[in-house]
């Protein structure tokens, strides 16, 4: 306690240094928090289900690529593996809900009845699924999420019995989620508000065959069973699967493998690497911030020279002065923590509005226990970190050469090296960072000066869902005329609308949706013998949708009214397909199928009849797909997306969206329309998290850059204060203010110099944990880490130049008599 009284005392002795060494300390800390909190949230805190690390998921694998699940399979996996405690198939499909004052689109997720008793999360009213709902198809009882409940039921209590009708079907509800419970999946674009229990064996599913993987493995462990002891049991079944029915794999068996993943995975997706990023980053201002706190006490150390010497003479140890000048360092730190957590919620609060779409758990990032601890423990740590150096140092000081040499500085120029040591590591660092902001910059400029293939502008975006009832020959778009019959009717409604240039259809808008949900297999003509597959993206598209999107038609023709079911197959493919499967040849005329397995009822020869220009469906910065278009005359399923133009000087594209609304339910009053954006803005969001990453990380470097250039400017001040004495014999004896400058500002140009060059190769080392997140720029582009380094040395310059004029204009009478 006594030691702590000083150690207010000695701050309220020095407000500006104190003021100066808690405000870096809250920025750093702060910053760390806040990251932290997401980082925590998203990454390392468990899932909220019950022991989250026995939950995996597993799928098959075709050339690394992954695919889907049979539900045979499924109960192969649980029968001959001998790994898990229980299985459960899950399917997730869009669904209409209706019965409202509006039609509404949830995302459903179909399960086997054990599902919830895997993630062991109970409902909060009513119940969860019993064995006994689980039949061959679907068994019409339905558990719905905590939010559906409260905007569609008011959080009524007497909701449990009630009927919803989803997708023409009436659903009794049993039980509601509480609230936070999610499906775990990252690939879904919308938390899931309804589950239901089937066992995927009875319509409206195919009889069980095991070329039908279309479900999700769910699992847990058994109790001391290892990921890799399970995917080691799974690879050794999905091995005697290939050979026992080689049929249901094609020739390729040694393309076919089974992956399982711990849960946590599927849920993170791929935003890990980024906040990897970008917790390293504020690590970084850490230890820059922590390098001026250090500079500032160094610096006062020199000052406090005579106090330690006497203290020492009046029988002080070197253990309680190391206490109490360790004291002072970590009130500081602590402080400027506490001042730092205060901040912490409102850059939690922006971080959150920033964060991109799609990052997992974010309804869950606040500041708790774990953050608060984390601040504790780092506000401590920064506290010895920084009070150490000078701490040993101040102990090093001699009492009689103190004493005679009135408070001076160090012998020897032990303080000015230690000084400029840390300003080297504090250019270093901030190197570090700068090279990574400006690598992932860079990456985003390049990315976004990607020519998407298609005119975005004055275009709107939608997608609707046409329902699927249980019996499916009671639905009014179960057959392939009537689903034909109602996109005509709706694409000549669109058309003839005010204000409506064209409108298109498409399977899946480009940069929507999850790609490997477009992928299947084709086998061009001529190459049956060899029995390789090829992989491609397949879109089912109108020939208004080249024409609203502007997607020019390089050779052959567009689709035309003449193609139809009973008409020859048709296809439509992009330049990249065209050059990989026929390099040198016209591909007009070429033909190709689906595998045996996988194809329509006789599985017909495609014709290619055109061949558009690329397109960037799957990203900006994923290199361009193989794709296919079919006409939707010849096969459309029940999910589709629309794109309408805007004529010109009709407004904007969002200034569609009611007559789009309005033209659909003329139709069919209980289809809702969901996801509408224009297509400006899906671009802008497909650039999302590469943008929130980047910037984040720039900002970060341009407080680390500002917070180095007060170091060297901190340390060139009390280097000239210090050798004031011998810049006055200097000019004494002749030396011009010219000189005087050149030397201060050499001084400081080689601290730099050293830091650049040892930041060089840290950050040389260090690009490899960036790589994944770069886009058309080497981890060691040149031009980034020249103009890094150019930024470096002007910013030394400024910070050297106000002191090196200050000690240029020292008059040599005034500082000698004053020494």
């Amino acid at each position: 306690m006594e030691n702590l009284r000083f150690a207010f005392r000695m701050l309220r002795k020095n407000p500006s240094v104190s003021a100066i060494a808690i405000a870096t300390l809250a920025l750093g800390i702060g910053a760390n928090s806040a990251i932290y909190s997401v980082v925590d949230t998203v990454l390392l805190r468990p899932l909220p289900y019950r022991t989250p690390g026995q939950l995996v998921t597993f799928n098959n694998t075709f050339r690394g690529r992954r695919l889907g699940i049979s539900i045979l399979e499924l109960d192969d996996y649980q029968k001959q593996s001998q790994m898990f405690e229980r299985i459960a198939a899950v399917l997730t499909f869009d669904g209409n809900l209706t019965g409202g004052d509006e039609p509404e689109r949830v995302q459903a997720v179909g399960a086997s009845a054990n599902y919830f008793e895997i993630l062991g999360v109970p409902a909060q009213l009513g119940r969860t699924f019993t064995s006994d709902e689980q039949r061959t198809g679907w068994t019409e009882v339905a558990v719905i999420s905590d939010g559906l409940w409260k905007r569609r039921f008011g959080g009524s209590p007497d909701v449990i019995g009630k009927k919803v009708r989803l997708d023409d079907d009436p659903w009794t509800i049993i039980g509601v989620m509480p609230p936070g419970f999610r499906h775990p999946d990252a690939r879904l674009a919308t938390p899931a508000d309804v589950w239901a229990p089937c066992g995927f064996a009875a319509e409206p599913f195919p009889n069980p065959k095991r070329t039908f993987r279309f479900l999700d493995g769910l699992g847990r462990l058994r109790p001391g069973v290892s990921l890799e002891q399970a995917q080691a049991a799974l690879a050794t079944v999905s091995a005697r699967l290939k050979q026992q029915y080689p049929d249901s794999f094609g020739s390729e068996l040694a393309s076919w493998g089974v992956r399982v993943r711990p849960l946590d995975e599927q849920v993170v997706g791929s935003a890990r690497p980024g906040l990897l990023v970008l917790l390293g980053a504020v690590a970084l201002v850490l230890l820059i911030a922590c390098s001026n706190v250090a500079n500032l006490l160094l610096a006062r150390g020199s000052v406090r020279a005579r106090e330690m010497a006497i203290r020492k003479a009046l029988g002080a140890t070197g253990r309680h002065l190391m206490t109490q000048l360790l004291t002072e360092a970590v009130l500081l730190s602590l402080i400027g923590g506490a001042l730092g957590l205060l901040l912490a919620p409102w850059a939690i609060d922006l971080l959150v509005a920033f964060a991109p779409p799609g990052l997992p758990r974010v309804h869950e990032i606040r500041l708790d226990l774990r953050v608060l601890a984390f601040t504790l423990s780092i506000s401590i740590a920064c506290g010895l970190l920084f009070g150490v150096i000078p701490a040993l140092q101040s102990l090093r000081t001699q009492p009689q050469a103190a004493m005679k040499e009135g408070g001076a500085a160090l012998g020897g120029g032990r303080r000015h090296r230690l000084l400029g040591s840390l300003v080297v590591a504090e250019f270093a660092l901030a190197l570090v960072l700068l090279g990574s902001a400006g690598l992932l910059l860079r990456s985003l400029w390049k990315a976004r000066d990607v020519q998407p293939g298609f005119d975005g502008r004055a275009v709107l975006s939608a997608r609707l869902w046409l329902p699927q009832p249980n019996k499916l020959e009671a639905g009014k778009y179960f057959k392939q005329e009537q689903r034909d019959v109602f996109f005509r009717q709706l694409l000549t409604r669109l058309d003839s609308a005010p204000g409506v240039d064209s409108a298109g259809l498409i399977s899946t808008v480009p940069l929507r949706g999850d790609p490997t949900r477009n992928q299947f297999a084709i086998i061009p003509e001529g190459r049956e013998a060899a029995g390789r597959v090829q992989i491609v993206q397949g879109r089912i598209a109108s020939a208004g949708y080249f024409r609203s999107m502007r997607i020019p038609l390089l050779a052959g023709r567009s689709f035309a009214d003449t193609d139809q079911q009973k008409t020859p197959r048709v296809a439509i493919v992009n330049q990249t397909l065209a050059r990989h499967f026929w390099p040198g040849e016209d591909p007009l005329g070429k033909r190709f199928r689906l595998p045996p397995d996988q194809g329509p009822p006789g599985n017909p020869w495609f014709t290619i009849v055109g061949v558009v220009a690329d397109v960037k469906s799957t990203g900006l910065d994923a290199p361009t797909p193989d794709e296919i278009y079919t006409p939707y005359t010849q096969g459309v399923g029940l999910a589709a997306g629309l794109v309408v133009r805007a004529r010109e000087g009709a407004g904007s594209a969002g200034a569609m969206a009611p007559i789009l609304r309005a033209k659909l339910h003329e139709l069919d009053p209980d289809l809702p329309l969901f996801e509408v954006s224009t297509l400006d803005q899906v671009v802008t969001q497909a650039m999302a998290p590469r943008r929130f990453t980047a910037t984040l990380l720039a900002l970060f470097a341009a407080v680390a850059l500002a917070l180095a250039s007060l170091g060297i400017y901190g340390v060139m001040a009390y280097a000239v204060g210090q050798r004031r004495q011998e810049i006055a014999v200097r000019m004494a004896l002749g030396a011009r203010e010219q000189d005087v400058m050149r030397m201060v500002i050499g001084h400081g140009l080689r601290l730099v110099g050293l830091g650049v060059l040892a930041g060089g190769i840290a950050l040389l080392a260090g690009t490899r944990l960036i790589a994944s997140l770069l886009f058309g720029v080497s981890p060691t582009d040149g031009l980034t880490f020249a103009s890094i380094g150019a930024v470096l040395v002007v910013v030394a310059l400024l910070a050297s130049w106000l002191p090196a004029r200050r000690a240029a204009r020292t008059s040599p009478i005034t500082a000698l008599r004053s020494d």
